[in-house]
């Protein structure tokens, strides 16, 4: 049994539902993580975004949950009239500087364990994988609340540069500011389309972009854009949700094995594949090929 203290229960209960807090305590030992560790992480992130927002944990709380439904405006779906994927995306975006997406997207992968476990093994992937003391770049596509980005920073030191995009301009904003909360700089953020980054070709060791696809027109010209700017040899690691929910702005949503094509399709070469049914995601890590003739 995991030592709950009395008054961690109640707070996770309320956040996650009735006995949600238990459970995804049982399911954070099942998977390795420390407990103790998560919930003080729950909370810092809690508290941050109440001072940030000027607003009580209370209002915070229903700010987070009033979010589900926010994502686009009923009037984009009105009157049975089939769903344009542009007109949702303009709409969402317009969300993207609201304070209810602000908190969501800084709670929301405490939600589930799902995203906490990808930002460990994404970042044990580059430490195994570039082991020399040589510097390294890596791009976080659709960095967001710049979570990865300060984990990365903690675990793999000024041997890196970290550059994160994001196409929302508060959310970099909030990023910035937490960096300064922490005392932490975790890397450069720029405002920026994955779909047509700003950057030179074969710039980076490393590319990683968590449940971002789903959410773009076009995620066959991002995937362009991510073969053009990694290194040859480079890595790139995705998550690619497969939940079809247009009111979640998932507009190209794609099973495992659409994944895979996709990424053959660009040029990438898949070295694993991972199924994530409970996340309704997909886990990728590929490569870009070394020109012919190099090993």
């Amino acid at each position: 049994m995991i030592a709950l203290t009395s008054e961690d229960l109640p707070f996770l209960n309320a956040f996650y539902g009735e006995e949600g807090g238990a459970l995804l305590f049982e399911g954070a030992k099942i998977r390795g993580i420390s407990p103790s560790s998560w919930i003080s992480a729950v909370k810092r992130h809690y508290k941050e975004l109440s001072v940030y927002l000027g607003k009580s944990p209370e209002e915070i709380h229903q700010i987070f949950h009033e979010s589900f439904g926010q994502e686009a405006p009923g009037n984009v779906l009105r009157r049975g009239a089939k769903p344009r994927p542009e007109r949702i995306i303009r709409a969402i975006w317009r969300r993207y500087e609201s304070d209810a997406y602000l908190t969501r997207r800084h709670l929301i992968h405490f939600y589930g364990l799902s995203m906490g476990l990808l930002f460990s093994r994404t970042i044990q992937q580059v430490r195994e994988r570039f082991r020399t003391d040589s510097k390294i770049r890596l791009l976080d596509a659709g960095c967001g609340n710049g979570e990865w980005m300060r984990r990365a920073r903690t675990s793999l030191g000024n041997r890196c540069r970290i550059v994160g995009i994001d196409i929302g301009r508060s959310i970099l904003k909030f990023s910035r500011w937490v960096d300064r909360k922490r005392g932490v700089i975790s890397g450069d953020a720029l405002r920026s389309d994955a779909e047509k980054l700003p950057f030179r070709g074969e710039m980076f060791d490393a590319i990683c972009c968590f449940e971002v696809m789903e959410h773009l027109l076009s995620p066959r010209s991002a995937l362009r854009e991510f073969h053009r700017t990694l290194k040859p040899g480079g890595v790139l690691m995705l998550s690619w949700s497969s939940g079809d929910n247009l009111m979640s702005g998932h507009v190209s949503a794609a099973g495992p094995e659409e994944v895979r094509k996709a990424l053959r399709n660009a040029r990438f070469s898949v070295q694993r594949l991972e199924e994530v049914p409970e996340a309704q995601t997909t886990y990728l890590e590929a490569t870009k090929p070394l020109p012919k003739g190099k090993i």
